[in-house]
């Protein structure tokens, strides 16, 4: 679930300092997954435009803008870098 700033049910409810612990703890897995998927799609598009597809293909099958796909294209690679 994104974070949205608004208050939600969960936000109410009160948990313990373990549970709390432990939600922020999973997040964590979450995130490096998440972080990972992206550098995946970032090598796909590379690749692509390595292939010569236009960058509207490109947009058209992550379901993006072709100036999304532009501004990503001109953007360092971080794929080397560790975190």
């Amino acid at each position: 679930m994104r974070y949205t700033g608004e208050v939600t049910a969960d936000d109410k409810e009160e948990v313990s300092d373990q549970v709390l612990a432990e939600r922020l703890a999973a997040t964590v897995e979450r995130i490096k997954d998440g972080k990972a998927a992206q550098r995946e799609q970032n090598r796909l598009v590379r690749e692509a435009r390595r292939r010569e597809w236009s960058q509207s293909q490109i947009a058209k099958a992550l379901g993006v803008s072709q100036q999304a796909i532009s501004k990503r294209l001109t953007r360092p690679a971080k794929d080397a870098t560790t975190e």
